[in-house]
């Protein structure tokens, strides 16, 4: 099996799902999400959107779903006051979401509100059961939970959009916005399918906007200033696109009726926003600004040579030097540097969200201790999984950074191609197959292997994957 490693994951990558359209509703609750969304950073009533938070130096952002008062305060916030020129909001969530009454609500089953029916990790398939389920909900009373406090509210719905139809109105009010989805399959597992999904997201935008764009060359508008005409590629990497002018007395003298047109920065900014805001944003933006700096260096503090970032003096696995990740850096080209340029960017990721307490990196040892603690048997194990699943998404972070620095442009492989050529070679499923707290544990533990850690995942049980 190792030598076809994601035939583990099969079956995260198969509908499952048994109830669809009105048995789904009958089943069902629909949660507000703010309720769920613990505001830590305070940002939602000034911005719309929960635990808003950047990575400084770079063109990302991260935060919880926004609602649809939401959305236009943050392309306001990002193009007026922060002046970038194009956003980009990227959706990571794998859970069933509508709209209703401006507000988000995501889909959960009657035994247990609070845990969010999650659902094949696929872009398409999740547009189109929401498309269905939205249709659904226009033709019966559906059940609310908008305070935790109080029973469920019985309602008929007249409107309900998709997370897709709210951003498509908005879209076409605000022409420099554009919506990607790219759901993560859960808040701490990963796998090398996704990091591609990123990667191709961040390079696919910049198409997107460069072809949307020339479909305007020859249109002629009467549309409000910031609307797109035509982007032309410059000397070096900067792209421009072309703004009309609202200046009406210079129209008049050209004696047209075309606007003028100025020529500004493409200056794109990447919004990625998840149920919190937290544990699938932050990995979301780490693995974008690997990315982003492998393009276009790194800055000072991860250069060779440098003084290290040390979090927490003489804390050793804080600095995530697990037994486990000191072989991958062992089989890693250079793999010092690649470790040390991911803990770079999540230190620095850190820095603008610290009062939630989550640093990917330093979450591992809190998570596995909190495990050892646990007087609960069920909780114990939860949380020995999740520490698991957030040393293994650690691991992937320094595998891709490793595959950016080997597989310079133009890149002759996949990440998942890399992994399943060049790193099964090397030995890294076999490590990943024996996942473990090998510096503290003596046991063994079935959970440390990738059929035991997947079938967790993926266990049919109610309010988890139907």
């Amino acid at each position: 099996m190792l030598q076809r490693p994601t035939l583990y994951r099969l079956q995260a990558f198969l509908d499952v799902t048994p109830q669809k359209g009105q048995d789904l509703l009958d089943n069902s609750l629909f949660v507000l999400d703010s309720i769920t969304c613990n505001d830590v950073l305070g940002t939602m009533p000034s911005l719309g959107g929960a635990n808003f938070h950047r990575m400084e130096g770079l063109p990302l952002f991260g935060m919880a779903q926004p609602n649809q008062n939401g959305i236009q305060k943050l392309f306001e916030h990002m193009t007026k006051e922060r002046k970038y020129s194009h956003v980009f909001f990227i959706n990571l969530r794998n859970n069933l979401c509508t709209f209703i009454k401006n507000e988000a609500y995501y889909l959960s089953c009657k035994s247990e509100s609070l845990k969010p029916r999650l659902h094949h990790p696929d872009d398409t398939h999740f547009e189109d059961i929401e498309s269905s389920l939205s249709a659904s909900i226009t033709q019966m009373p559906i059940m609310l939970i908008k305070d935790l406090k109080k029973e469920p509210e019985k309602i008929d719905a007249t409107m309900v959009f998709t997370t897709k139809e709210v951003f498509q109105m908005a879209e076409e009010k605000f022409h420099n916005m554009s919506y990607f989805r790219v759901p993560l399959p859960s808040d701490y597992a990963v796998n090398e399918n996704v990091l591609d999904d990123l990667m191709g997201m961040l390079t696919d935008a910049e198409s997107q906007f460069r072809n949307s764009s020339q479909d305007l060359k020859h249109q002629r508008s009467s549309t409000n200033s910031g609307s797109f005409l035509l982007p032309s590629q410059k000397s070096g990497a900067e792209i421009l696109y072309k703004r009309r002018s609202s200046n009406s007395s210079n129209m008049q003298s050209r004696g047209s009726s075309e606007c003028a047109v100025t020529t500004v920065p493409f200056n794109p900014v990447y919004c990625f926003f998840c149920s919190n805001g937290i544990e699938r944003s932050t990995f979301a933006m780490a693995a974008s600004a690997l990315f982003m700096y492998n393009k276009s260096g790194y800055p000072p503090g991860t250069r060779p040579g440098e003084q290290e970032r040390v979090s927490i003096a003489n804390a050793e696995y804080t600095m995530g030097k697990f037994l486990a990740v000191k072989h991958i850096v062992m089989i890693l080209p250079d793999g010092y540097q690649v470790k040390r340029e991911v803990d770079f960017v999540l230190d620095k990721l850190f820095e603008m969200m610290s009062t939630t307490h989550f640093h990917l990196r330093e979450m591992i040892l809190v998570t596995y201790n909190q495990a050892q603690k646990s007087t609960s048997q069920k909780a114990q194990r939860e949380l020995y999984i999740q520490s698991l699943l957030l040393l293994e998404r650690y691991i992937y972070l320094i595998l891709f950074n490793g595959y950016l620095h080997t597989e310079k442009k133009p890149r002759r492989k996949t990440f998942r191609q890399w992994m399943e050529k060049d790193c099964k070679r090397a030995g890294v499923y076999r490590l990943l197959n024996d996942l473990a707290f090998h510096d503290f544990q003596t046991e063994i533990c079935t959970l440390s292997t990738l059929r035991e850690r997947w079938r967790e995942l993926n266990k049919l049980e109610d309010g988890e994957f139907v």
